[in-house]
């Protein structure tokens, strides 16, 4: 049984070959591909996987937190296969979006808000927006 299968299971949701291949290539790639892009890449393998699908499959996965969001910008929405909190560097040029590994900074902002203001933070995001490597020679 392949890992995204496991997983699937692990949430109670249904195995289906297009699922397992939706997480499979959200956990394998580098890139945070927006569902456009997801739907694409899904099409070669799976030609009559609809855009529905996709936005459908998506969703369930980010609700049962097998992926999450990542809105960079408004018009600028992808999905990461690592679902645990990790910083985000956003190019401001071609608009590459990498992961960082996580730090001490952002969980101690998440504990202020908790002991100081008694919130419950569910979710976190952080971007750090420039310019890339690649960008900054051209």
């Amino acid at each position: 049984m392949q890992p995204e299968q496991k997983l699937l299971r692990s949430v109670s949701l249904k195995v289906t070959p297009q699922r397992t291949a939706i997480l499979h290539l959200l956990r394998e790639s580098r890139e945070h591909p927006g569902v456009d892009k997801v739907h694409r890449m899904i099409l070669q393998k799976y030609p009559s996987v609809s855009l529905a699908t996709i936005y459908k499959t998506l969703e369930l996965f980010k609700e049962k937190g097998l992926i999450q969001e990542v809105a960079a910008s408004a018009r600028q929405v992808g999905y990461d296969g690592n679902p645990e909190f990790h910083p985000h560097l956003v190019c401001k040029s071609c608009k590459e979006i990498l992961d960082m590994p996580e730090g001490d900074f952002p969980q101690e902002y998440a504990r202020e808000a908790s002991e100081k203001y008694g919130y419950q933070v569910k979710s976190q995001q952080l971007f750090l927006y420039g310019l890339c490597a690649e960008c900054q020679e051209h």
